[in-house]
Formats: structure tokens, C-alpha cells, sequence
């Protein structure tokens, strides 16, 4: 863990580097204070790690089961959207 706003800054990019040197598709976003979001999906696998502005790193890691459900199964979307 960094303890310094610039050094916390120095790891996202270094994160993100590593990341298009293996040509990985991720997505970065700011949805909550303090914290910048990368998710990152391979397969079978969706990542979320979290890099905060205090150098805290938060990392959840979504495994598929590799069950391929019916279209059904969106109505367990629409209900948990609303």
C-alpha cells in the first residue's frame, strides 16, 4: 500500500500498463470518493479492483459457474434493478 496520493497514482498506471501490454480489454471508472474502478473480465472470471487515493487497494473477484441459463433467467435481472 502506497501512503501518498502520487504514489497511489504511480500503481493505477503502472496497473493499467500491465494491462495493455497483455492487450486485456478493461473498462476504469469513478463511482464512489477516493476510489478510481477497473473492472476487468477473462474468462469466466469478472474482476473490480479498486485503487484508492490513500494507496488501499480493494480487489472482488465474480466466477462464472459456467451454467448457460435460459432467457428466462432476466426476469431475476429486471426484478433485482428495480
Amino acid at each position: 500500500m502506497s501512503d501518498t496520493p502520487e504514489a497511489a497514482i504511480r500503481s493505477l498506471f503502472a496497473f493499467l500498463d500491465r494491462l495493455d501490454e497483455l492487450k486485456a480489454y478493461y473498462r476504469v471508472d469513478h463511482v464512489r470518493n477516493g476510489f478510481v474502478l477497473v473492472e476487468v473480465n477473462t474468462p469466466g472470471c469478472h474482476w473490480e479492483i479498486e485503487f484508492g487515493i490513500n494507496g488501499e487497494l480493494q480487489i472482488e473477484r465474480f466466477r462464472s459457474s459456467g451454467e448457460i441459463e435460459p432467457e428466462t433467467a432476466l426476469a431475476d435481472l429486471w426484478r433485482d434493478l428495480t
